[in-house]
């Protein structure tokens, strides 16, 4: 069953939602991630494990930036590979377990997909493209209740998220709560008249 309005235009959309906007996401994670951990501290004297610190980290936005650019280059392969390797020195790297989840979801793989995001949200519980990402995997397996709880908490964290509002309304019709649905529905074409037009 189609979710709402002409199966093609949905599909696009539900495409349009997971690649266009993932993409975008990760730039700006990895943007937020290099700036705030690159960045010296603002002390006297550096130490030589300050130095190490920031060297570590250094290489680490590096081969984040390489990821993206992986991964934009459907690298997806190669892009968990490094991936791999900066949890290798950080298991608990929330950008890199994010961005494991990124790969998975390209490749189909929602319950993996699903996993990465989790932990990443483990890892850190501000990252609002965790929650949309892991709400449109669980979406996608079938976990609709699942869904809508991400997406809600997506869309409380970033105000005028249109696309975080369009996919929970989305959930919502197809989970049969019409009118809760619709309403988000519209909320979300108000702030961006193009959603659900295909264009």
């Amino acid at each position: 069953d189609d979710i709402a309005g002409d199966g093609a235009a949905v599909e696009w959309l539900r495409n349009r939602f997971q690649v266009g906007e993932i993409l975008a996401i990760i730039a700006i994670v990895v943007a937020s991630f290099v700036a705030g951990r690159i960045s010296a501290p603002d002390s006297g004297a550096a130490s030589s494990t300050d130095s190490t610190v920031t060297q570590t980290t250094s290489v680490i936005g590096e081969q984040l930036n390489s990821v993206v650019s992986l991964i934009q280059a459907k690298q997806y392969d190669a892009a968990s590979q490094v991936l791999d390797q900066i949890l290798s020195t950080e298991p608990k790297n929330a950008t890199a377990l994010y961005n494991k989840g990124v790969v998975a979801q390209y490749q189909g793989k929602n319950a993996d997909a699903d996993m990465w995001y989790t932990q990443s949200i483990a890892s850190d519980d501000t990252n609002s493209s965790a929650y949309y990402n892991r709400g449109l995997a669980r979406r996608d397996s079938g976990n609709l209740a699942g869904a809508a709880e991400d997406l809600t908490k997506a869309d409380s964290m970033v105000k005028d998220w249109a696309a975080a509002k369009y996919n929970l309304g989305l959930v919502y019709v197809k989970m049969g709560q019409v009118d809760k649905g619709q309403a988000l529905i519209s909320a979300a074409q108000a702030l961006n008249p193009n959603l659900g037009t295909g264009s």
